[in-house]
C-alpha cells in the first residue's frame, strides 16, 4: 500500500506540468555512472531517471548504469530476482525537473538469510525451459516466484541504432516490489532494456504443493519397507 501510495504522488508530480522535459542520457557499463549535458526527451509525459542494474553469477559481476527519458511508470521499480547461480538486481529513481538525474541509486540490499521458501529456478539465454528441474533457495524478503526474461539491445554511443541483441531468461525467487508490472522498457545512448516478468503463487505455496506431489512417492516407500519388516 505504502507502495502504491508514493508512486501515485510522484505521477502526479512528474505529469502536472505537461511539458517535456530535458535529461541527461548516458550510458555506463560500470557502477559509477555517466555524465551528459541533458537533451529533450521525445515525449511530455517522460520523467528523467537514472537506473543501474547489476547481473551476477558464477565468477562474474556485470552493471549497466542508464541516464534516461522513462515513463512515469517505472519510477520506483527495483528489487531482485535470483535463479540458478545467478542474480539479477536493478534500481530506478526518477526526479522531476530539466537536468536532475544526476544521483546514483542505491540497488537492494542483500540479505542472504534463507526463508525457507523455494522456487522453480533456470538462467539460460535460448528461451524459457517447459521442464524446470531445479530450485532456488529464497532469501530474506523473496516471497514470489517468477518468469523474467530481458531483452538488451546494444548500439555505438551517440546512436538509438540496435546492432546486435541479448537475451536473458531467468527463473527463480524475487521480491514483491518487482511483481507490481509485468514489463519494463528503459533506453538510452546505445543500449536498451526490454523486460517481462510474470509472478505466480507466493513461494511459500509452492513449497506446499512439492510436498504435496512427493507425498505418493514416500508412501511406496514406506509401504515397501513395512513389507520388508512383516516378510522377515
Amino acid at each position: 500500500m505504502r507502495w502504491v501510495l508514493g508512486t501515485t504522488l510522484l505521477l502526479s508530480v512528474y505529469l502536472g506540468t505537461g511539458q517535456a522535459v530535458k535529461c541527461l542520457q548516458c550510458t555506463s557499463y560500470d557502477d559509477i555512472g555517466c555524465s551528459v549535458s541533458p537533451t529533450d526527451c521525445l515525449s511530455s509525459s517522460d520523467v528523467c531517471a537514472t537506473t543501474i542494474v547489476r547481473n551476477r553469477g558464477f565468477r562474474y559481476t556485470g552493471y549497466y548504469f542508464i541516464r534516461s527519458c522513462v515513463s512515469a511508470s517505472e519510477c520506483l521499480n527495483n528489487g531482485r530476482v535470483t535463479g540458478l547461480y545467478t542474480e539479477t538486481a536493478f534500481n530506478t529513481s526518477c526526479c522531476p525537473g530539466d537536468g536532475c538525474n544526476t544521483g546514483k541509486p542505491a540497488l537492494p540490499k542483500l540479505n542472504l538469510t534463507l526463508n525457507g521458501l523455494l522456487c522453480p529456478a533456470y538462467a539460460t539465454t535460448d528461451m524459457e525451459p517447459c521442464d524446470i528441474k531445479n530450485v532456488s533457495a529464497c532469501t530474506g524478503n523473496q516471497t514470489r516466484c517468477i518468469r523474467y526474461s530481458t531483452s538488451t539491445k546494444f548500439g555505438p554511443l551517440g546512436s538509438r541504432k540496435s546492432m546486435f541483441t541479448s537475451n536473458l531468461y531467468l527463473g527463480g525467487c524475487t521480491t514483491e516490489s518487482v511483481c507490481t508490472s509485468d514489463k519494463s522498457y528503459i533506453s538510452a545512448d546505445g543500449v536498451s532494456f526490454e523486460t517481462k516478468r510474470t509472478c505466480y503463487n507466493s513461494a511459500s505455496s509452492l513449497q506446499a504443493r512439492t510436498l504435496v506431489c512427493g507425498l505418493p512417492i514416500l508412501l511406496l516407500l514406506l509401504k515397501a519397507f513395512l513389507g520388508s519388516c512383516i516378510s522377515v
